[in-house]
């Protein structure tokens, strides 16, 4: 029984091995001897396993170029409902590996800076990416440009964005 309850969440991370494999789930569930029942389970186990191990391998790495530019960007897709089921050990692993993967802060230009009527900052870089404040520190002594953002991670999913050594400011990235 347990293992009728683990499969569906296996496959929903595989869908083109989890049509075939659905199929030999079936077919054992329909075998009406217990015994016989139990022996195709467990001759199905190993082959589930092993789409599994496909379906949960880390990503190739990524190009410093590219995790700057998706720096603060909104993770698409990413939900506990839709992720792979994963053991301890594979979530340990997984983890460690995107943390070294991982970039904790960003310099960008800034191609210019803007307050809107709330006195909010809006921030938009060379890149093109635009960054707006979400808290209501002022920024002060910033001059007029041309200025550098540091960005970096700070708690919470949040980011903190400093132009020049000047205080920080808590913003999102808005694209």
């Amino acid at each position: 029984m347990r293992v009728l309850c683990v499969v569906p969440f296996i496959l929903l991370s595989a869908p083109a091995f989890a049509q075939e494999a659905m199929t030999k789930v079936y077919a054992c569930a329909d075998i009406e001897e217990a015994g016989q029942r139990h022996a195709c389970f467990d001759a199905l186990v190993p082959e589930l396993r092993k789409g599994r191990a496909a379906a949960t391998a880390v990503a190739p790495s990524v190009k410093p170029q590219q995790q700057a530019e998706a720096f603060g960007a909104p993770k698409a897709g990413a939900s506990p409902l839709t992720s792979p089921v994963r053991t301890p050990a594979e979530t340990k692993a997984a983890a460690a590996a995107q943390k070294e993967q991982s970039v904790d802060k960003v310099s960008l230009a800034v191609k210019s800076m803007s307050t809107g009527g709330d006195g909010k900052y809006r921030f938009v870089m060379e890149n093109g990416q635009i960054w707006k404040q979400i808290d209501t520190e002022k920024l002060r002594g910033i001059g007029s440009g041309p200025w550098t953002a540091e960005i970096k991670k700070a708690s919470m999913g949040s980011f903190l964005l400093s132009l020049g050594g000047s205080r920080t400011v808590r913003v999102e990235r808005v694209n």
